[in-house]
């Protein structure tokens, strides 16, 4: 199992309406993908203060490296994350990734 781990540096943190899309179209690859286990998202409280320039982050579960690599090229995928690169301070450069291996 991977989790694909992604937290987003916004460009405007008070206005969250520029990721309602973006999350339905990457949490719906739940029912269009089979091997994406879940999809979880949501604002970074930073209790510990070592991700504060990142204010919202999604994980996305999957089964195995081959679904990670059929959800990046998924049309609905790649709608999302040009939006989040708009939505983003500094574009692409204000996204963190990282797919961590589970069990």
């Amino acid at each position: 199992m991977l989790q694909h781990c992604v937290l987003l540096s916004l460009r405007d943190p008070d206005n969250l309406s520029a990721l309602v899309e973006p999350m339905a179209l990457i949490s719906g690859l739940v029912d269009k993908l089979s091997g994406v286990l879940s999809v979880a998202h949501g604002p970074n409280i930073d209790l510990e203060g070592k991700s504060k320039p990142f204010q919202y982050g999604f994980i996305v579960t999957v089964s195995d490296e081959a679904v990670l690599a059929d959800y990046a090229p998924h049309p609905d995928h790649q709608k999302a994350a040009a939006m989040l690169i708009t939505a983003c301070e500094g574009g692409a450069d204000g996204i963190l990734v990282a797919d961590i291996r589970c069990g």
